[in-house]
């Protein structure tokens, strides 16, 4: 028996179901409450469950960009070769597209309970990359768009002097950080989104964004929070990281030639590193976090063709 726990509502709506056969499909609204603890716990526990598989695939997706960055910076290029910095950025596009659609496939099975291997997210994987890569990108323009006017506020304040100044500049900060916090939460969920649909009926991404968009009405409060203390955790792992080299003297070593203070080649080597498993922890917590809270809200049952179903109880 399939499982659904989501708000499908909106789907029944649009093509006017009758709201019976709506809940008996498992669309009507479930008045379900985000728990932040929940979340996070819901996220470590499908971690714990198989975190080899999650680090293989999270490493995987900013390893060739990690390797790339590191030949040139060892090479002291890094800042003077337009080569090496798009050759990282296009190599860290392919790859992590292709790990965050993994990642999501993964999550689905785990939180379902599924048999799961690492063979069989290759296929997804690559046949989700693209629209993957499609999805982040038209949330990420969209919550540029959204910082805009604060942006504008701020460039006023600076151009400017005295009480009026600081206040745009505060007034504007505050601003860019509501609005884009706010956008950001409202399309979290649309990874998850446009992987699930892809399991039944594939839709375009623009309808992802939409039902992610519609999931965490009046949610974003517990959604912030638990991201929010996601981030704080990774946050104060990644400084810690950072201690031991600190202590071993590996950082501001002098230039005997110029007096001055850099960074040696041991440190570069292990900043890149740390710099790739930092960003692959926040890329699998981040999509373990969006996955499980998508399947609270939102999952529609697997194999099934809910939108297909919808058309024919309307």
């Amino acid at each position: 028996m399939y499982e659904q726990t989501g708000d499908g509502s909106e789907l029944a709506a649009e093509h006017g179901m009758d709201p019976l056969a709506a809940e008996l499909l498992g669309l009507a609204p479930a008045g379900r409450k985000l728990n932040s603890r929940e979340l996070l716990v819901g996220a470590v526990r499908a971690f714990a469950a198989h975190p080899l598989l999650y680090v293989i695939v999270g490493l995987g997706s900013y390893l060739p960009g990690g390797v790339i960055d590191l030949a040139y910076t060892l090479n002291g290029q890094v800042s003077t070769n337009p080569l090496g910095f798009w050759s990282t950025r296009i190599a860290d596009t392919i790859f992590t597209s292709i790990g965050f659609a993994m990642l999501t496939h993964l999550t689905f099975d785990v939180v379902e309970g599924r048999d799961v291997s690492l063979g069989a997210y290759m296929k997804p994987g690559l046949s989700d990359a693209f629209s993957a890569f499609s999805v982040q990108l038209q949330s990420g323009i969209l919550i540029v768009l959204s910082a805009i006017p604060g942006a504008i506020l701020v460039l006023i304040g600076l151009s400017g002097g005295g009480l009026v100044a600081v206040l745009l500049d505060v007034l504007g900060g505050v601003l860019v950080f509501v609005a884009s916090v706010y956008v950001y939460l409202g399309y979290s969920l649309a990874l998850p989104a446009y992987i699930d649909s892809s399991r039944s009926h594939r839709k375009p991404p623009s309808q992802a964004l939409r039902r992610s968009w519609s999931l965490v009405k009046h949610r974003r409060g517990r959604l912030f929070l638990a991201f929010a203390g996601l981030n704080l955790v990774l946050f104060v792992v990644a400084c810690l990281g950072l201690i031991p080299v600190g202590v071993a003297g590996v950082f501001g070593e002098t230039n005997a030639a110029t007096g001055m203070g850099e960074i040696s080649a041991t440190s570069q080597v292990f900043l890149t590193v740390w710099g790739v498993i930092c960003q692959a922890a926040w890329a699998v917590g981040g999509v373990l976090l969006s996955t499980v809270a998508y399947s609270q809200l939102g999952s529609r049952p697997r194999g099934v063709d809910v939108e297909s179903m919808v058309e024919v109880f309307s």
